[in-house]
């Protein structure tokens, strides 16, 4: 196995585990009933996300997007969300700057190898029920996840993780509450993964910690709120536990910025070993 792929074994185990609870709701304001500032999408709790890429992540020219083009993320006139009310995100291609570091698992004793690139997060929904689909520049792991939307509450309901050695997925029974309306700081009880598939062995837990100001990749700050999300993921191949944080903007209903640390181990056939690993990212472009 070429190191190269060794390296995208760690990257895809970052970003399966970070896939849960990681979508915030998608599409129009919204008003809560609570007149304090509610942690929009924080939801974004569980949104997507990445912190700040380091200066020559965020300086690195983005990948053109699909048909259509999206602005820089600074372009867009910055909209007042008043407090009580989150904006769901838009539909479209949404691009972060990342780069870290992770082991290479078939050489348990060898360094770090280090990786940055982009990440994709292409949004649609139809009536209440969203569709996230992830992918990368360094290799071919798609991620699709899955949310339902209502009044009280935003639901994790599917995920599924393809990868060069295989797919991974979940459709939850029950699904996760990964953001309750009105959304403030708090922490969510512990949560048990139920389910189909063969990644239905794991749980999350999931604080919303505080509003602060957290920049994209153009240098421009947006308000968000922090959210910390703990996920420990099993499967016959792996056993990887990730812990995040991200900063969810109300006025996009998405994270703008990520950071994330995973340990655990990897086996497949005759590739086995521990898998370690740090990533950040930052926004880059919205639709």
């Amino acid at each position: 196995m070429p190191k190269r792929s060794a390296v995208a074994i760690a990257v895809a185990a970052l970003l399966l585990l970070a896939a849960c609870g990681r979508e915030g709701v998608p599409g129009e304001v919204t008003s809560l009933q609570d007149a304090s500032p509610s942690p929009s999408a924080s939801t974004a709790a569980v949104a997507s996300a990445t912190p700040a890429a380091t200066k020559k992540a965020a300086a690195a020219s983005a990948t053109p997007a699909a048909s259509t083009a999206a602005p820089a993320a600074s372009a867009r006139p910055s909209e007042t969300v008043e407090p009580g009310t989150f904006r769901r995100p838009t539909g479209g291609r949404y691009t972060y700057a990342y780069e870290g570091k992770g082991t290479d698992p078939t050489n348990p004793a060898g360094p770090e190898r280090s990786f940055e690139g982009k990440r994709y997060t292409e949004v649609s929904h139809s009536a209440n029920d969203y569709t996230f689909v992830g992918t990368n520049s360094e290799d071919s792991t798609r991620t699709t996840t899955k949310t339902t939307w209502s009044s009280t509450k935003v639901e994790l309901t599917f995920i599924e993780i393809q990868t060069q050695v295989g797919t991974f997925s979940c459709r939850f029974d029950p699904p996760l509450v990964i953001t309750k309306f009105p959304v403030k700081a708090e922490t969510y009880p512990s949560q048990t993964f139920k389910g189909e598939g063969n990644a239905c062995d794991g749980k999350l837990d999931i604080t919303v910690v505080k509003r602060e100001s957290a920049t994209d990749a153009a240098g421009k700050p947006w308000d968000a709120w922090q959210v910390k999300v703990h996920t420990e993921t099993r499967s016959s191949n792996f056993d990887i536990t990730t812990d995040e944080t991200r900063w969810v903007s109300p006025e996009l209903g998405i994270e703008v910025r990520s950071n994330a640390n995973s340990n655990g181990n990897f086996k497949s056939g005759a590739f086995s070993g521990k898998i370690s690993g740090t990533a950040v990212s930052t926004l880059e472009k919205y639709p």
